[in-house]
């Protein structure tokens, strides 16, 4: 787009929930929204959501636009819910926490505004590993960040996340850690299961939910811990747990499987996953949230990670 000052509300007011999609994904760079954001990249997906880079007119910076379904962006309860976790969110501050800025609605859609964080997602920096698997000393100059910030969150700001998964969780140039979407996901998630009478929009979140969670119940620290140790088994082993059944076991026979792909492609020898390790992550993922470690530092305390 050139010189139009196009605002997303006139071009996508009549169009269908299909159409809108399509447009998010493909026809609007160059856009202007709500009166100051002018559309940049698309920098990604996640479930019905789209992410989009944007320069804020206003403030002269660039900053990261989460766009909102919109059967979620109409209806009164989501809206209402997702304007006070926005609220909420923007109360944290944390340098291992990405920074809520604004939620904005008009009647095309809605958007949560955060900081714009130039980096690549855990999943990302997964798939860059020889073998496409992480070492647990590839992974531990991260560790301690991400368990301070849950820590922040779960004992000073007093909120949990609710969807933690490897593509929440960005990396910067640099080698530092941030955790996206916190107070929002869970909203997000509660939003489109009511709305979608019952379906599963995002299967693939589940495979890092904790028992509890998956069955209804409102997320807790003890369920955001179970999220981070799932995505500890997948950075280490390559696939999230496919059971709760015996964790321990699991992680010995995918240990086998990913370090014999990480020796094939890379010919060097493999690290193999500590006792404490694995004894650790397990403990993250037991059934019983009063099992699991309480806090972000006793995560740290049983990885033996000084």
């Amino acid at each position: 787009m050139t010189g139009k000052d196009t605002t997303w509300r006139e071009s996508t007011a009549n169009t269908t929930e299909e159409e809108l999609r399509q447009a998010a994904h493909l026809r609007v760079a160059g856009w202007k929204v709500f009166g100051r954001y002018t559309l940049e990249t698309r920098l990604g997906r996640g479930g019905m959501s789209v992410v989009w880079r944007a320069h804020d007119e206003l403030l002269d910076e660039a900053v990261a636009l989460k766009f909102i379904p919109k059967v979620v962006a109409q209806d009164a309860v989501a809206v209402d819910d997702l304007r006070q976790k926005t609220a909420r969110a923007r109360m944290l501050d944390d340098p291992h926490i990405v920074r809520v800025n604004d939620f904005m609605r008009d009647d095309a859609l809605a958007t949560v505004s955060m900081e714009y964080v130039e980096s690549a997602t855990l999943e990302q920096k997964r798939l860059e590993q020889p073998g496409q698997v992480f070492s647990a000393t590839a992974l531990t100059p991260l560790i301690g960040q991400l368990c301070s910030a849950f820590d922040y969150a779960h004992q000073s700001a007093m909120m949990v996340h609710g969807g933690m998964k490897p593509t929440n969780i960005l990396v910067t140039p640099q080698g530092v850690a941030k955790i996206t979407d916190f107070g929002i996901a869970c909203s997000l998630a509660e939003a489109r299961f009511r709305l979608m009478k019952g379906a599963d929009p995002i299967p693939e979140a589940r495979l890092y939910l904790s028992p509890q969670q998956a069955n209804g119940d409102p997320p807790s620290p003890a369920d955001d811990i179970y999220s981070f140790g799932a995505v500890l088994y997948e950075l280490l082993l390559g696939k999230p747990p496919s059971s709760l059944v015996n964790v321990a076991a699991q992680m010995r026979l995918q240990e086998s499987e990913a370090r014999a792909a990480r020796r094939a492609e890379s010919g060097m020898a493999i690290e193999p996953i500590s006792l404490a390790w694995k004894k650790g992550v397990a403990a993250c993922l037991a059934r019983d949230p009063a099992q699991r470690p309480s806090s972000g530092k006793e995560i740290i305390r049983l990885l033996g990670i000084k």
